[in-house]
């Protein structure tokens, strides 16, 4: 009867375990941030703790500014690195994301044509970067959006139609020399 009792124990165990054990991030996503740390000049990131804790053994869902949940990146928040360079290509990847913040960045290149395929974002808050040129009126089709805050940029031109689709949106703040007319 004991042999029986430490067999099931032992097959419990071994069909259990598997399922506690899995990434703690997805690989496309990791690679992702490991891109941008690399794209950005991330070893000289103004802030140590991001600096530190990025490409680091850490967990990816240790490094400062990452929210991860259910294996995906959820969350980025990047404030006062002064991160400079281009968005990586694979930050297109991250389409599980829901919140991203980016504070004083100097990215140069697509970074809102990229977020603009995130269909789970729910705020985006960018600001202090060297984005130019007019609104990507893709971002109109971000079902998901409540809060779009944007300030300190070098945008132009009139704000696209499409954002009258952003119908869930609760919280929108801007500060930057656009014009505010519908097209």
């Amino acid at each position: 009867m004991q042999v029986n009792s430490v067999l099931l124990l032992i097959l419990v165990f071994l069909f259990i375990a598997p399922l506690k054990s899995s990434a703690q991030v997805s690989i496309s996503d990791s690679m992702a941030l490991v891109d941008l740390y690399d794209s950005t000049n991330g070893n000289n990131w103004y802030n140590i703790d991001y600096r530190d804790s990025w490409k680091s053994a850490l967990p990816v869902k240790s490094w400062q500014g990452v929210t991860v949940s259910n294996n995906r990146l959820v969350a980025l928040v990047m404030y006062g690195n002064h991160l400079t360079g281009t968005v990586p290509a694979s930050f297109k990847n991250l389409d599980g994301i829901t919140s991203i913040d980016f504070i004083d960045i100097e990215f140069r290149g697509d970074l809102l044509d990229y977020v603009s395929n995130f269909k789970e974002l729910t705020n985006l808050h960018i600001g202090e970067q060297f984005l130019t040129g007019p609104f990507p009126s893709s971002l109109g089709y971000l079902p998901k959006l409540l809060t779009f805050y944007v300030y300190g940029t070098r945008f132009d031109g009139p704000i696209p139609a499409s954002f009258g689709n952003l119908t869930s949106l609760t919280g929108v703040a801007e500060n930057c020399p656009i014009s505010t007319q519908m097209l």
